[in-house]
Order: structure tokens, then sequence, then C-alpha cells
């Protein structure tokens, strides 16, 4: 691993979910009709609804829940959201890092993190929302990382 790629996961380990910018959460009842989650997640240009109940997070409703659940059916989108969300969808808590985030969207294939601070949704982060974060905390690491991994580069990029 490049010293580059080192050095922004050392910041990354470092720095709390709660201390950044996130998408605001689309949060709808687990009994609220998938239709009108499509609806809103239509209105809100956002690719996730948290499902939540009065005991907190329940899962996720997703882009990718539409594709797979939805519309590769001939499902009623008059039922409840709450039969399609995931349910195994993890979520995160402000206090932890987004090396964590990072890591527990690869080990569970998610894209979207719910934040729950122990009472209500916070927010949500998504992988865009992570892209963004380090190409504009850490530019000089990431504009000048190679386009592979573990490619090294006799020379420094630009101009």
């Amino acid at each position: 691993m490049s010293d580059t790629v080192k050095s922004v996961e050392l910041e990354l380990a470092q720095h709390k979910i709660r201390e950044f910018e996130i998408t605001p959460a689309l949060v709808f009842p687990p009994t609220a009709a998938v239709g009108d989650v499509i609806k809103g997640m239509q209105e809100k240009r956002t690719g996730c609804a948290v499902i939540c109940d009065d005991n907190g997070v329940c899962g996720t409703f997703t882009e990718r829940s539409v594709l797979t659940r939805v519309a590769a059916t001939d499902l009623d989108l008059s039922g409840p959201v709450g039969e399609l969300a995931n349910r195994r969808a993890p979520s995160l808590r402000p206090d932890d890092t987004v090396v964590h985030a990072i890591r527990k969207m690869d080990e569970h294939n998610v894209r979207h993190l719910p934040v729950w601070d122990g009472s209500a949704v916070v927010g949500v982060l998504s992988v865009r929302d992570l892209i963004n974060l380090i190409a504009q905390y850490f530019p000089a690491q990431v504009y000048n990382l190679p386009p592979r991994l573990r490619q090294r580069m006799e020379n420094p990029e630009g101009a």
C-alpha cells in the first residue's frame, strides 16, 4: 500500500461521522405504502429511505430495492414498505469513524448507511457523501492517486 493511501486511511480513521455534513434522511414508518416511499424518494432525489418504527431503524429501502423487489415483480404498490425493506442493513452512530463506515458498506454490500443517534435518524451516509468528503478534505492525496491502487507513478501528474 502506498504512503499516500496509508495517510488518507490514517486521517479517515481519526474523523468521526458527526464532523461532516451528511445527506438528510428521508424517513418512513414500516406501514407506509411502497408507492408513497418511491414517490418521496423521487421528490427528494435520494436513493435511500430509512424505515423506522418506535424502536428505531427497521431497515432501508433503496433504489436497489425498487429494482430487485418491485420492478421485477407485479407487486402491489399500496402494500407496506416494511415487508420489502432491507432489515439487515446496518446503521452508524455519529461517533463512528469514516473508516468504520467504509468497512461497513463493504462488508454488507450497501451504498447507504442510516446514522442513528440513539433517539432519531440524523442522516444517511452514502457512497457519494464519502467520495465527496474524501475529495474535499484530502484533495492532494486523492488527485495524486494512480489509476490503480497498486500502480506506482514514476512522476507526479500535473503541470
